[in-house]
């Protein structure tokens, strides 16, 4: 799964644009990915700091983000690459802490520190939901791919714990409450995922997730061509990424309301996806239906995010302007026309591997065992979705 397609990055700094080609090239990435890692970076470290009004409803930058490419695609060298200076920050943080938690344990006569973060990796559920107690302006979230995380989602429990991502996404109260332990409640909770995985894995991930909303949150980012010469690493650019890494850990609230043409602009985007959402409910398009519903929200997050980074109201500049502009609503318009193109690959792919099994697996099962050789029946289990069981039923039918 490829694109011709590159996300739009006219809207934004130049300098931005330079540190997105740059990256690209130091670890032969496409665009597309080390945009994607950006942006939602950008949303993240600002947390709730950004927030995004249109008269109606409030969101904050974060983005559920996933990078779809074949093994070696370079998505892994892409995430780090962005990642790097918000996990030196974390490192720093986790120092500080050590050494006040020494310090307390000597004089308990104070509030026990906190750990500060901006990022985790492999946590629980549970864990993640304490860190963002205490981490009040959120996280994001790191998983390398996707299918690990999904599958610790409910690693302590019997439970699904899906619906609390579904949840935090949509900003709604989320509560942990736990045997013999602190029942936590977290009223605004922010989170951003950035995240990867193969095309082959798409079915067995997200499959099992069909019709609960939860496919239709995530920014799906395909592949462009990436650069053909790598080139060796300028720190000039990696210090560029690094200062506006620190310039929105250390803003202030700022909240963003949008000009009169760029409302304009976006109540005839919101026009277009109702249109768009009726003619696929018409054509039973049920999942492509909700994920356009989606990005009317998405499509303000991003709004926001661009802003921070745009020609004109930069964070990096000397001050952050209160309204968003139609320029810039138009490069997040085209943001998400780039991601609901990836979104309607991903979800075919997904409905075409989940769907044949559905009409007659018993039926494919038989033509695999005819067509090829199959070695490890609880590997072929494992890969369609099925139970060694029932696979070894029509093995021995």
């Amino acid at each position: 799964m490829t694109t011709n397609k590159e996300i739009p990055l006219n809207g934004l700094k130049y300098e931005v644009q330079e540190v997105v080609r740059h990256f690209a090239a130091t670890v032969q990435s496409p665009t597309n990915y080390v945009a994607t890692a950006l942006l939602t970076a950008v949303g993240a470290v600002a947390g709730k700091r950004l927030i995004v009004e249109d008269g109606a409803y409030t969101n904050y930058g974060q983005l559920y983000s996933c990078l779809v490419g074949a093994p070696g695609a370079a998505k892994s060298p892409a995430m780090r690459v962005v990642m790097q200076p918000i996990n030196e920050i974390d490192s720093q943080y986790y120092a500080d802490y050590r050494a006040a938690l020494k310090a307390w344990k000597k004089d308990q006569n104070s509030d026990k520190p906190i750990l500060a973060k901006i990022a985790c990796d492999d946590v629980t559920t549970e864990k993640l939901l304490s860190i963002l107690y205490e981490n009040e302006n959120g996280v994001i979230l790191h998983a390398d791919e996707l299918t690990d995380f999904l599958g610790n989602l409910n690693r302590y429990n019997n439970g699904d714990n899906t619906p609390k991502y579904t949840k935090i996404w949509s900003g709604d109260a989320v509560r942990v409450d736990r045997k013999g332990d602190e029942s936590l409640r977290i009223d605004d909770p922010f989170l951003s995922i950035l995240s990867s995985t193969q095309p082959v894995n798409l079915p067995r991930v997200f499959a099992k997730h069909a019709g609960t909303g939860f496919i239709s949150r995530w920014l799906f980012c395909l592949p462009n061509a990436a650069p053909e010469t790598r080139i060796e690493p300028n720190r000039i650019f990696y210090d560029y990424w690094a200062n506006m890494v620190d310039r929105l850990r250390e803003m202030p609230e700022i909240r963003l309301a949008f000009d009169e043409d760029a409302k304009y602009m976006l109540n005839e985007f919101d026009q277009r996806i109702k249109e768009e959402t009726a003619y696929n409910v018409e054509r039973k398009q049920n999942e492509i239906a909700d994920y356009m519903i989606k990005q009317c929200y998405n499509v303000r997050r991003l709004a926001g995010i661009v802003h921070l980074m745009s020609q004109t109201n930069s964070i990096m500049g000397d001050e952050v302007a209160e309204y968003i502009n139609v320029q810039e609503v138009a490069t997040a318009e085209m943001m998400i026309d780039f991601y609901t193109e990836c979104a309607k690959e991903v979800i075919a792919t997904i409905e075409a591997g989940h769907g044949g099994f559905n009409v007659s697996s018993a039926a494919l099962i038989k033509m695999i065992f005819e067509k090829f050789e199959v070695n490890n029946i609880s590997e072929l289990a494992r890969a369609i979705g099925k139970s060694q069981q029932y696979v070894s039923k029509i093995y021995n039918s």
